[in-house]
Order: structure tokens, then C-alpha cells, then sequence
């Protein structure tokens, strides 16, 4: 590695502190970026051939867009002008990777580092496994699309060897705190600009969406796309709101926070003049300029050149209004159970396991006929599972049990799902099965349960790229490829965890499995899981009727008022058709065919 890095390198700042991270695109953007007050950029990459070959493949990192992504021949120039500058530049091969792709990509990040790249950021652990073979010394950053925000998971990923971890969005400043006090990597975390409903590890929507015949990835985000719905129109997000929304204040809370290494600024693809005014505010807070979250919020009030309001903080610490209390820990609106499960589709006919999945609002009761277990729990939110009181009580009916537990962000969601967890293991011993849809849980699940305990991968987990919007392209080139798992990735994550299962959507195109780890799959019948938010959208509406817009407001308590309440929607154009579920985007598909030979049990939902 021959980068030369700032003062401090890529793991500390001016004089120790945290460092701030910015995007560039262009040589023409270091100066101005490095004149407002830039410690350290990061890029992305287009790997041309494989685009120009698959014209429906854009995934070498979080952001399809070419604009956001450097040439590879460019890189060496940026590297260049960065290091001339004292400033060390970071490559983000930020996804998780199918096997057609996985050597050029492996060729690429190969061609980075000995231009002389002076880290990464990464999500597909086999990349990470190859990056610490040969370079066992390079800074290697975990991508939020790894999904890293429990003790469980710095403890993974420290085992890994991650040097730092991107905190997702969406967390609450006691929530990062608390994650710094103990042990583990440093953290990188969000500034500004682009603040997603969803939680980009728990994503498999297209940030946007190519034409079937070329690379014009023109079409906006899903999310802020006009959507019919109630005989009305609206929004899954507020547009603005998301691509201007701020955390500035985050730097006056943690900058003096123990293992805060960094403050990321989101950007990618954006001109250094649209980036200046953003650099310019967190280079004086965290220079101690603006001490106080106030003296920021004045500032940027002052300038007007970056909106403040609670409907666009990234870290609004907002809890919203909440519903009347229901009793029993019930939601309102529970029911008693159907009669018999979901039918069976054409597609799972030769599927030998069938567990059912019950309503959100129904009871504890017996199974419906011709089920082989119970599929309980919720792959959405925590406040959508059932007590240990009520899981035992659904226990008592069910021969075989699955467990499902959504992502668990912060300790106080940790605590709740593996006491769940490890009440329902202990009380039906040999009976439980658990489904965990972050990686720090599945670690801790393996420390925690009694051996021999079966742990999955749960759909939110597994990267699928399901949009609706895909079935536009038909069978153009690079259809398999565009439906294939990431084979290496997930091999690794259950070879760590100790994990033989994992789920999906049964979407319209079966993926391919080449085989190995994990070697027992889970079909979904019904909806494709499309991607979940921790700011619960109904509850959140029921904010801006306060605060204005659509503010980020995380429940720390709920009732539930959205347990068995579906709202379809359709995109304005006549295009296709979504269900909102509480904080889950879901969307209806047909599979073509029957499941794949790998596929040996499959989850009907009430």
C-alpha cells in the first residue's frame, strides 16, 4: 500500500480526532473539498466490462448510479491528487457479490489497493477474508449494508478483522454511545444528506432502476415515487426531506466519544460545491468551533445553506404519538385464528416441510391441518413480537417451532429478542428452531442457546434483488446474474455463526444455489419482503401531522397499531403494485416453476 494518508492516517484525525470522511468523484473535487475541511474521501467504482455485459447488473457498491462511481482508469489520478493533498482515499466495494462476478471484482479491489487505495469499505465477508490473506494490515471498514449496530456484532466483526464499522442511520445517540463504550472496532458514523426510510442492510430494493436496453439510471428512488393509495396519492418518503436531511449535531454529542473515529458525509456522485457548505459546519464543530448542538443548529440556520428541521434530522431522538394501550400485551385488533392455512401454491407442491405463520393480531390457538410446525415471531419489528408469555402459549399447540426475529438495533432490542429466544429454547427443548435477520444476533444466538440448536438466515438477511421494477427488462442478458445469491458471502456468514439454514422470497425468478453452507433453504410463500425501516411509516405520518414532513421516528414503546393492517398501493403511472405492512414493503410475485431442488421447507402465511 503506497497511499500516504492525512495526519493520522485512516485512524485518527487532526490532533486525535475523529476524522471527517467525504465523497469525491472527481479530481477536480479534492482541492475545494480539502480547502472546506476534509480528513479523508472515499469512492466508489464502475468495473465497465461487467456493465457493458450485463446491462441489468450495477452493484459493485451501494450506489448503481455511474455518475456516483469513478472509472478504475481515473483511480490513479484521484489517488494522486488525494495523497499530494496529505489525504488518504478509501475504495467502497460496498455490496455483497454473486459467483459470475466475485473474481473481477476480487481483480478490482486487488488493482485498487496497489495503486495505492489506503483502505476499504466492504460488505461481503469473503472479500474481507480474501483483502485480510493478502494485506493483512490494510484498513478495512464494514459497510452498513452489513448491518452491524449491536455488541454482538463489534464483537463479530472485531473477530473478523474489521477495523471500523459504519453505524447504520437509523440509531438513537444513547444507542451509539453505548456501542462505543465497549470493546470493538471504531465507528464511522452519518452526517448528513440522504437519510433512507430503509435500513440499507435490510434493502432489496433498487436505488434505482436501469432501462432494459442500456446503463440511463434515470428513475429516482422508489421511496419518492408518487404512489395511489386510499383512492389518494402519496409518498412512501418525503422526498426533500430524505436527500436533505442532517445529523450536524451528532459531532457536538460524540466527538469526544472514545472509539468515534469518523463522521461520513453521504454524497456520492454530488459536485464539491453541493458538498462545501455540509464540510465547511462539521470541519468547525469538530474543530470545536460549534461545542454545542445548539451553536451548530444556529449556524446552520444562519447560512441557509442546509435545511434543519426535526422532519429531516437523522437523529431526531423523537418518539412518536402512540396508540391507546391494549391489554394483555395484545394489540386491539387480535383475532381469533383462521380456520386453515394459506393454500399451498403450485410452485411448493414438492416441498416435503410446511410451517405456517399466523397473523400479527391473532391468538394463540391450535395449528391449522397439514402443517408441520409453527412459524412464530416477526422478520420486521421487535415490537411486533410476542411476549415470552404469549410465545409459550403458541408453543403449547405447535409440534415444531421457528422463531423469527427481526433486526435488532441498539441493546435494549438485543436484550429483547434473545430473552425471547432463550425462554422459548428452554421451555420446548429440541423443538425450537430461530431465525435471526442481523449478523450480530446470529453470533449471539450461537453463544447463547443450547447446543445443537438450529439457527437461519433470515430473508431480510439474504440479499435479493426482487423489486417489481425488474421484471421490466423480460430475458435480457444477465437475467441469471441478476437473480443469483451471493454465494461466498453467505457461506462465510454461516460457517462463523454456525448456521445450515437460510430463507428467501419466492420471487418471480428462482435464484441459483451452487451448494454448500448454507445447505437447508426456506421458501416464503405470499408476499416478497421487500425492505424494512425501523421508523415505522404509519406512526411516523402521525408525527408530521406535528412536526412537519415524514420525521425519522424510532419507537422505543408501541402497541401495535398497525398489527393486521395492510395498505396496498400502486405507482401512479399504473405501474407496479407494493403493500405497506407497519415498517415492511412488501410485493406481490408469481415464482415461474417450481422451487428449486435446495429448498426443502416453506413458511404459509395466515
Amino acid at each position: 500500500m503506497s497511499g500516504s494518508g492525512a495526519e493520522g492516517g485512516v485512524r485518527g484525525g487532526r490532533r486525535g480526532r475523529p476524522l471527517l470522511s467525504v465523497p469525491v468523484s472527481s479530481v477536480e473535487g479534492v482541492a475545494p473539498l480539502v480547502r472546506a475541511g476534509a480528513d479523508q474521501f472515499y469512492c466508489g467504482l464502475v468495473l465497465s466490462d461487467l456493465r457493458s455485459g450485463t446491462p441489468t447488473w450495477a452493484s459493485e457498491s451501494g450506489r448503481e448510479q455511474p455518475e456516483a462511481n469513478l472509472a478504475e482508469r481515473d483511480l490513479p489520478r484521484l489517488l494522486d491528487a488525494a495523497h499530494a493533498a496529505g489525504r488518504p482515499l478509501i475504495v467502497a466495494m460496498n455490496r455483497m457479490y454473486p459467483p459470475e462476478v466475485l473474481t473481477r471484482v476480487e481483480a478490482a479491489v486487488a488493482a485498487a489497493v496497489e495503486a495505492g487505495a489506503d483502505g476499504l469499505v466492504v460488505a461481503d465477508l469473503s472479500i474481507l477474508a480474501f483483502v485480510r490473506r493478502r494485506w493483512p494490515r490494510l484498513h478495512v471498514t464494514a459497510s452498513t449494508y452489513l448491518g452491524l449496530h449491536n455488541r454482538a456484532a463489534l464483537a463479530l466483526a472485531a473477530r473478523c478483522g474489521f477495523d471500523r464499522v459504519v453505524v447504520p442511520r437509523p440509531m438513537r445517540t444513547a444507542e451509539i454511545r453505548a456501542l462505543a463504550a465497549g470493546p470493538g472496532p471504531d465507528l464511522e458514523v452519518f452526517l448528513g444528506r440522504e437519510r433512507c426510510r430503509y435500513v440499507n442492510a435490510y434493502c432489496h430494493l433498487e436505488h434505482s432502476v436501469p432501462t432494459p436496453d442500456g446503463l440511463d439510471f434515470a428513475s429516482p428512488p422508489l421511496c419518492t415515487l408518487p404512489m395511489t393509495c386510499d383512492g389518494g396519492t402519496t409518498t412512501i418518503d418525503d422526498g426533500p426531506g430524505m436527500l436533505e436531511a442532517c445529523g450536524l449535531c451528532m459531532i457536538a454529542r460524540l466527538r469526544r466519544v472514545p472509539r468515534v473515529g469518523a463522521f461520513k458525509l453521504v454524497g456520492r456522485g454530488f459536485r464539491a460545491d453541493a458538498l462545501a457548505g455540509w464540510v465547511e459546519t462539521a470541519r468547525a464543530a469538530l474543530d470545536g468551533d460549534l461545542a454545542t448542538p445548539g451553536m451548530i443548529r444556529d449556524r446552520v440556520a444562519s447560512e441557509g445553506r442546509i435545511r434543519c428541521s426535526v422532519a429531516t434530522c437523522y437523529y431526531p431522538d423523537l418518539d412518536p404519538p402512540r396508540a391507546p394501550r391494549s391489554r394483555n400485551g395484545q394489540p386491539a385488533s387480535a383475532t381469533g385464528l383462521a380456520a386453515r392455512a394459506a393454500p399451498v401454491p403450485d410452485w411448493a407442491a414438492g416441498v416435503s416441510e410446511r410451517f405456517w405463520s399466523p397473523p400479527d393480531a391473532a391468538r394463540p390457538g391450535p395449528l391449522p391441518d397439514g402443517v408441520d410446525g409453527l412459524y412464530l415471531g416477526s422478520e420486521a419489528c421487535v415490537h411486533l413480537l410476542p411476549s415470552p408469555a404469549v410465545a409459550r402459549a403458541w408453543g403449547a399447540f405447535a409440534p415444531r417451532i421457528v422463531l423469527a426475529l427481526p433486526p435488532l438495533l441498539g441493546a435494549a432490542e438485543s436484550r429483547r429478542g434473545l430473552r425471547l429466544a432463550a425462554a422459548l429454547a428452554s421451555t420446548f427443548p429440541g423443538r425450537v428452531e430461530v431465525t435471526a435477520n442481523d449478523l450480530g444476533t446470529l453470533g449471539a444466538l450461537r453463544d447463547l442457546l443450547p447446543p445443537g440448536t438450529e439457527l437461519a438466515l433470515g430473508r431480510v438477511f439474504v440479499p435479493q434483488r426482487v423489486d417489481p421494477r425488474l421484471r421490466r427488462f423480460g430475458s435480457v442478458r444477465g437475467a441469471g446474474m441478476r437473480h443469483a445469491l451471493p454465494e461466498a458471502h453467505l457461506a462465510e456468514v454461516a460457517r462463523i455463526c454456525g448456521a445450515r439454514r437460510a430463507e428467501l422470497s419466492a420471487s418471480d425468478v428462482w435464484p441459483a444455489w451452487g451448494g454448500g453452507l448454507p445447505d437447508r433453504w426456506t421458501a416464503h410463500a405470499g408476499p416478497v419482503l421487500l425492505s424494512v425501516s425501523r421508523a415505522c411509516t404509519l406512526l411516523a405520518r402521525a408525527a408530521g401531522e406535528v412536526h412537519g414532513g415524514m420525521p425519522y421516528a424510532i419507537p422505543t414503546r408501541c402497541d401495535r397499531p398497525c398489527a393486521g393492517v395492510e395498505t396496498p398501493m400502486a405507482l401512479a403511472n399504473g405501474g407496479e403494485r407494493f403493500v405497506m405492512r407497519g415498517n415492511a414493503l412488501l410485493a406481490p410475485a408469481e415464482p415461474v416453476g417450481a422451487a428449486p431442488p435446495f429448498v426443502d421447507r416453506v413458511v404459509l402465511h395466515g
